[in-house]
């Protein structure tokens, strides 16, 4: 009975899966002990939904991420990208502030301020 039990704890702690979860709650346990702020609910949800599913394709496994998103108007879509535009360029996320630009110029046929 003892060598079955071990034999499953031993199957267990081999899944790639359960390694990634194990290196995940460490890793997300010093994080949080260096940044508090990320026991708020937004930032737990931040991590699990970028960079989970990420660490499970590594090792092999897979995991469903829910996708959601919001409907606009062109004009709206416009003020929007550019408003992100400049924030970006401030945060220094070139590809995000790309993305925004083209939004503007898509919708608004100008270049982002």
């Amino acid at each position: 009975m003892k060598s079955s039990s071990l034999g499953a704890v031993r199957g267990i702690l081999t899944s790639g899966a359960v390694l990634i979860a194990i290196v995940y709650i460490i890793l997300f346990t010093i994080y949080a002990i260096e940044q508090p702020s990320a026991l708020s609910a937004f930032s737990i949800q931040a991590l699990l939904n970028n960079s989970l599913p990420l660490m499970l394709a590594a090792a092999g496994e897979t995991f469903i991420k829910t996708v959601t998103y919001q409907r606009c108007t062109e004009a709206a879509s416009v003020e929007i990208g550019e408003y992100c535009s400049r924030l970006c360029a401030i945060e220094n996320f070139w590809g995000h502030k790309e993305q925004a630009d083209l939004r503007v110029r898509r919708y608004a046929g100008k270049n982002a301020v």
